[in-house]
């Protein structure tokens, strides 16, 4: 795969294109949170993004399209948060705790992608459905072994408890996260980020920190 260019060694063409990508994908997220993806049209997304509908589709085929687009940036920069906050040290306790943080704060910084990404899905086709599903999979499993590696040096180290694999302890610590932020929304709880400590308690008891 060839590495993205950064902004700057593009041409203006380039970046103007890139510009607008992220505009009509903003201007998407606004009409999907406001109405389901069935009912949005792509000229209320022209219309909010303040271009022609002739320009919208020079830029995305469809209203599809522009959809799975923006799933995708969502997951892309949920994903490069969380590396680079565990990135930030090399102590695999540090580690799990910078990645449920990591994952409290990003819901935060951007609840209302996180609701468009879990309300706005009435109407999508089945294979778009499918398609979304397999791309998260697919990102999903690379950051699983991500946290193996994590939970293997752990072991390794002495620091994790020994006798459980590392995959499966990753497995089990990923669940944390979510399965705090669903109770948390179940029982009306307004305040994401006081959910972190609980949550880092709960990895703490899985991977055997003292």
């Amino acid at each position: 795969m060839t590495a993205p260019h950064h902004p700057k060694q593009l041409s203006r063409k380039a970046r103007e294109h890139m510009f607008r990508i992220e505009i009509v994908l903003d201007a998407a997220q606004e009409v999907f949170m406001e109405q389901p993806f069935a009912a949005a049209r792509i000229e209320d997304i022209a219309q909010r993004a303040e271009l022609s509908v002739g320009t919208l589709y020079n830029l995305f085929e469809s209203k599809q399209e522009i959809y799975k687009a923006l799933v995708s940036r969502q997951q892309d920069r949920y994903f490069e948060r969380i590396n680079a906050d565990i990135d930030s040290t090399d102590d695999p306790v540090e580690q799990l705790h910078c990645y449920v943080s990591a994952f409290f704060a990003h819901v935060v910084e951007n609840f209302a992608a996180w609701r468009f990404h879990v309300y706005a899905t009435a109407g999508l086709s089945s294979t778009l459905r499918n398609e979304l599903f397999q791309e998260a999979q697919e990102a999903q499993a690379s950051f699983l072994r991500r946290l193996t590696g994590v939970c293997r040096t752990g072991i390794d180290s002495g620091v994790f408890r020994a006798g459980l694999a590392p995959e499966l302890m990753a497995l089990a610590i990923n669940s944390v996260p979510d399965a705090c932020l669903s109770l948390a929304f179940q029982q009306n709880h307004p305040k994401v980020l006081e959910l972190a400590p609980g949550a880092i308690t709960a990895v703490d008891r899985i991977a055997g920190v003292a």
